[in-house]
């Protein structure tokens, strides 16, 4: 399987090479001055992703010196029980003044899906401004290179994709790439390699894009999401409050239908459906894709597996972290075997810090007031 996977990436990333001409050898432009540059992440209620949430937080803010846009899926989170871990996961965010948005979500759509499609609309955020920089990223991982997100990136392109050739191609609709955006139920994951090309043109597939990681300053968000400000401002004078919320949940009904949109809202199981499961990288590769400025104002930023990721599926934080960009980290990450083996990378990026020692006790405390905590989400709605 491993190997099937790798082939896959191989494989778009040469059908691709050409017609992208990517040039590593130019030179590179200092960032500009933006107001403000957010990482972009988001959870439901699930344990996994919630319980490293603030730890992945807490890294690009204080390593990476991005601000956290953190977007807490389901009205569990507007008032949590006590004691349960919402409520820990809630504290230690205030604790550290994080920016947080809460997205009640309507209980008959897929909180997890709601959570992965929510960061591509993360520019309807209440207070973002045009031109400040907004780069989306998971809750399990941890970038470890500030150089890699910032001085190294050609700051003159429009939108900067990380990581863009590591899955096989999906396959467009039949009408081709101007209709992807509006027909993402369409888009499909791409066939195996070795049966990809049967009746299937070199155009009709789309390069399949991660959502780890996507920067762009939130006005060129709001083109590549047709998001117009003067709609959102007209809604917002009509007292409409909740534009995200509402945005996230049309765009998933219309893309999957209501049926499939709620689909396991009560276990939330993550994989039993692959299609609802990639929708937010489908309908971002679809958006992507078509647009007017792809691909002369993107920058493609190629990775190298696991010669830069220190990956969960072979998990050994190294000795030095030159030469590494991110953690894929273990789940659970709170559990007595994963939770060994998490804290002695925070120690590594955090305690060299000024105040290091103060944050690793934060994160100490953290994880021993969410082991202490009920588990509210085995508790009936």
């Amino acid at each position: 399987m491993e190997m099937l996977q790798v082939y896959q990436g191989i494989d778009s990333f040469l059908f691709l090479r050409l017609r992208l001409k990517l040039n590593a050898m130019r030179p590179l432009v200092a960032p500009a001055a933006y107001r403000k540059r957010w990482a972009v992440m988001s959870t439901d209620s699930n344990a996994e992703y919630a319980f490293l949430l603030p730890l992945a937080a807490l890294v690009w803010d204080k390593v990476m010196r991005f601000q956290p846009l953190l977007l807490l899926v389901g009205s569990s989170w507007e008032q949590p029980l006590p004691e349960s871990r919402q409520q820990v996961v809630l504290e230690m965010l205030r604790k550290m003044k994080f920016r947080v948005q809460v997205i009640a979500s309507s209980s008959s759509i897929n909180t997890a899906a709601v959570a992965q499609v929510g960061r591509l609309y993360a520019c309807l955020a209440e207070g973002i401004k045009d031109d400040d920089y907004l780069l989306t990223s998971d809750a399990d991982l941890i970038p470890v290179s500030p150089t890699h997100f910032d001085s190294e990136r050609d700051w003159e392109k429009k939108l900067h994709l990380y990581n863009p050739f590591c899955c096989a191609p999906l396959l467009l609709p039949e009408q081709g790439l101007a209709a992807a955006p509006d027909k993402v139920d369409q888009v499909r994951l791409g066939a195996p390699a070795f049966s990809r090309g049967a009746g299937v043109e070199a155009d009709h597939r789309l390069l399949h894009l991660p959502i780890s990681y996507a920067g762009a300053e939130a006005h060129v968000w709001r083109e590549l999401m047709n998001l117009p400000r003067s709609e959102e401002e007209a809604l917002r004078k009509a007292g409409v409050d909740n534009i995200l919320q509402l945005a996230v949940e049309n765009r998933i009904i219309h893309d999957v239908g209501e049926d499939k949109a709620g689909r396991n809202v009560a276990s939330n199981l993550k994989h039993a459906d692959l299609e609802l499961w990639h929708l937010d990288q489908r309908l971002w590769s679809a958006k992507v894709g078509a647009w007017q400025h792809f691909p002369a104002e993107v920058e493609f930023i190629p990775r190298h597996g696991s010669r830069d990721r220190i990956d969960r599926m072979h998990w050994e934080v190294p000795d030095s972290l030159e030469g590494y960009i991110d953690a894929h980290l273990p789940q659970p990450g709170f559990d007595e075997l994963n939770w060994p083996q998490v804290r002695p990378l925070l120690e590594k990026l955090l305690r060299p810090l000024p105040d290091g020692e103060r944050l690793m006790g934060l994160v100490d405390s953290y994880h021993h007031r969410y082991m202490l905590a009920f588990d509210d989400s085995q508790v009936p709605a």
